[in-house]
């Protein structure tokens, strides 16, 4: 398959496949800028005893708030995959309606949104990370949705297939 016939196929104009690889390479280079501009910690040396891969990728013990969320985030990470893993693989997903699709994707969500308002009200503010975190994916989702949906939907030439208000 030749790549205009390719991009037929998509609907994509090759300047619109054009933008969508330049987005990418400025994508990688701020990824690539801000993880050599990071500054290193010392903390997690792996000494003559080393430690487990989970331990290395988790906030360290000193900060006990933030290493359970975490380990609550990858521990649910599993059930709202799987769950959403039986929805399409069982084809449930094709007699949903939009509350269908809103109380699946509320009720997946509600654990994240309450872990800290439940299990950590009492941390203040700078100290409560699952808040913080819950915050930051606010917003990002916020700026995702705003402006991203404009390059769905007009550089991308894509549509929404399923029911939605």
């Amino acid at each position: 398959m030749s790549l205009d016939s390719f991009l037929e196929s998509i609907s994509m104009s090759k300047d619109a496949l054009q933008m969508v690889c330049d987005i990418f390479v400025v994508l990688i280079l701020a990824l690539l800028t801000v993880f050599f501009l990071l500054e290193r910690r010392n903390e997690r040396k792996i000494g003559p005893i080393s430690s487990s891969f989970l331990d290395l990728c988790l906030p360290p013990i000193s900060n006990p708030h933030k290493r359970d969320f975490e380990i609550f985030c990858l521990k649910y990470s599993c059930v709202w995959i799987t769950g959403f893993g039986v929805i399409i693989a069982t084809g449930v997903y094709e007699k949903f309606d939009e509350w269908g699709y809103m109380i699946v994707c509320v009720g997946f969500c509600l654990p994240f949104l309450l872990y800290p308002l439940i299990l950590t009200p009492h941390l203040p503010f700078q100290d409560n990370y699952a808040l913080k975190a819950n915050l930051w994916i606010g917003v990002y989702s916020f700026i995702g949705n705003y402006w991203y949906t404009h390059y769905f939907y007009s550089v991308l030439k894509a549509n929404y297939s399923f029911p939605s208000w």
